[in-house]
């Protein structure tokens, strides 16, 4: 069952979190939590819609977890969207701490010092480092297992 979510709420969660900064978008009904990493050209974005009143809808949405370049703004991964049901804050908390700690690990390629981001194979069973400048580099780091377990079974793949 679908719960309220307000936005002292999301705001309540967020700055428990801590270092997350909201963006807000003129002309838009969507405010963005996010955690920025320039230092990994990376920034982990939670995009969330709200009325005038503050009060987010209730619907078939969900909350969203993804992983966007900050150069180009293109998305790089998306988790299962957190449902809005009473226990959304630990399943958005989970989604979240498997976001910050692939954001941790990611360092800069061994091939040419560019960026790196995460890919998943091609079978899409695991996921790996890949330069950004791919494919003009093919520089790559293995992600450890149990991280690449826990983010691949909430990882949405589009067909």
């Amino acid at each position: 069952m679908y719960t309220e979510i307000d936005w002292d709420d999301m705001v309540e969660f967020f700055s428990l979190r801590g270092s997350y900064n909201t963006w807000i978008q003129k002309g838009w009904k969507e405010i963005q939590f996010v955690r920025v990493r320039e230092d990994r050209n990376l920034f982990i974005s939670v995009p969330s819609t709200f009325t005038e009143d503050g009060q987010r809808e209730c619907g078939k949405d969900a909350i969203r977890c993804l992983l966007v370049r900050l150069d180009t703004l293109r998305l790089v991964w998306q988790l299962k969207p957190t449902r809005r049901e009473e226990n959304w804050k630990r399943y958005l908390g989970i989604r979240l701490e498997r976001l910050e700690r692939l954001l941790e690990l990611a360092g800069l390629c061994p091939n040419c010092a560019g960026f790196m981001i995460p890919r998943p194979t091609r079978d899409q069973s695991a996921m790996f480092w890949s330069c950004i400048d791919f494919p003009n580099c093919r520089g790559s780091r293995r992600i450890p297992e149990d991280l690449q377990h826990e983010i691949l079974k909430q990882t949405r793949f589009y067909k």
